[in-house]
């Protein structure tokens, strides 16, 4: 395909079927020509107002309103696209490029060509690493006991922590110790200034 058509942009047009589905989609943009750059943006806020509870239980995703922010994006990307893109970031989105020639046409995943992790990626390569698990232990709670006692959430997971806001949940076969570290498999962890 890149025979006849050169890559020109990648647009992340975020998790636009939140909150059904967080996998974020993205505008590929091919042109003709060999562009000098080949740009790339990364969309930072919601993308649609939803009523998550009313359309779970209707089975349906429903009309969703834009947020006015999305909507400025999108137009944004339909102004752009043929002309000399605004190369600053914006509140809503990151706008970045890199020529056309250090493009991998193979990776076309937005965040491959994200300069901050292409320094990370320079930064770490040839150090010396080791599998988590081979560092610590880690432990998956199981439920053990029908009993109920307070347990940690991942919305429980703020500065500072409330110990008297957990809810009871069943007993698991983990005790949590000083210095135990938390990761979810799912859900949001939320920040530390939050």
């Amino acid at each position: 395909m890149f025979d006849d058509w050169k890559l020109l942009a990648i647009f992340d047009l975020g998790a636009i079927w939140s909150p059904f589905c967080n996998l974020r989609f993205s505008l590929i943009i091919l042109v003709k020509e060999s562009p000098l750059f080949t740009f790339f943006s990364e969309y930072l806020k919601k993308t649609f107002k939803s009523n998550s509870k009313d359309l779970k239980h209707s089975g349906l995703i429903g009309e969703q309103e834009p947020y006015p922010e999305y909507v400025s994006y999108i137009e944004f990307i339909e102004k752009e696209t043929f002309s000399n893109f605004e190369r600053e970031d914006k509140a809503d989105f990151r706008l970045w490029s890199i020529p056309y020639s250090d493009v991998d046409l193979k990776r076309l995943q937005l965040n491959y060509h994200d300069p901050e992790l292409q320094e990370d990626e320079v930064k770490f390569d040839g150090v010396s690493t080791e599998s988590l698990d081979l560092l610590v232990k880690i432990l998956r709670p199981k439920k053990i006991t029908q009993s109920m006692v307070k347990v940690i959430k991942t919305k429980d997971c703020k500065y500072p922590f409330n110990i008297e806001a957990l809810e009871e949940g069943y007993e698991t076969d983990t005790v949590l110790q000083s210095g135990d570290i938390i990761i979810s498999h799912k859900g949001t962890v939320a920040s530390p200034s939050k």
